[in-house]
């Protein structure tokens, strides 16, 4: 009986150390597994990964807000299985803020959560999404973005090639006195985003992008391409105009 209560202690004790309840922006949220490592090599934990989206919520925030959002999850951790979650329908709680539309090829009803304040933030955090994508549009004008984006993903070819290319861009941009911003993409490449009143489509927006890959890829045609299929782009940064269509996201700044 006493090596019983003993085990149970000890469970209930391990139990308490990977909860935590905190109130945020008035909702209670309870973390869990907070002392499950996340990052091998590093030593992060779980509570490391809800604990920085808290600190960077300031920065993040606008970036996000009112804008769909798509999560990709590593329950495991970063080197654990992975997946990506659009419907939120079955676990979103009720204070959340969410948003039904029709997307992707199928155009199957998808309810996503919508970024809305801290306690969105952090609740993602705690379903393990260690990257966060978002629409290029918000909620209340979901069918016109408010900025365009353009993905230099590299094929077999360095990264200052890369580098290159966006500064080829940007010059292009600056030239016609287009406001254009960079990010890193969180794999290989740089995405460029260049904001927008909510006044046109995707499709417009999309034809807009290739113009300016187009401008681009006349200036670097030895290191730069269009071509959608990677065998016939290799030892190639390939301007991806296609990710400005209704229903596609980017991995989130300071995601």
């Amino acid at each position: 009986e006493v090596s019983q209560t003993i085990t149970k202690l000890k469970t209930e004790q391990q139990n308490n150390e990977k909860k935590e309840i905190r109130s945020v922006n008035g909702k209670e949220l309870v973390f869990t597994n907070l002392s499950k490592i996340y990052w091998p090599k590093e030593g992060y934990t779980k509570g490391d990964l809800i604990n920085y989206y808290d600190a960077v919520s300031e920065f993040m925030l606008p970036h996000i807000k009112d804008r769909p959002l798509s999560l990709h999850r590593f329950p495991e951790g970063i080197k654990g299985e992975n997946f990506y979650q659009k419907d939120v329908s079955d676990i979103a709680p009720k204070w959340a803020k969410t948003v039904t539309v029709r997307a992707g090829e199928e155009h199957k009803k998808v309810c996503y959560l919508v970024g809305k304040d801290k306690a969105t933030l952090l609740y993602m955090a705690n379903l393990g999404s260690i990257e966060i994508h978002s629409w290029a549009s918000r909620y209340n004008h979901l069918k016109k973005p408010d900025y365009m984006v353009m993905d230099l993903d590299p094929e077999a070819i360095s990264f200052d090639h890369v580098v290159e290319a966006a500064q080829v861009i940007h010059r292009i941009l600056d030239e016609a006195k287009i406001p254009n911003f960079c990010k890193t993409s969180g794999a290989r490449g740089l995405h460029i985003y260049v904001p927008l009143k909510p006044n046109y489509s995707y499709g417009r927006v999309r034809q807009f992008s290739e113009i300016i890959a187009n401008l681009a890829e006349q200036k670097l045609p030895k290191i730069t391409s269009m071509l959608r299929l990677p065998e016939k782009r290799q030892r190639k940064v390939y301007f991806d105009t296609l990710q400005n269509h209704f229903g596609a996201t980017m991995v989130a700044p300071y995601s």
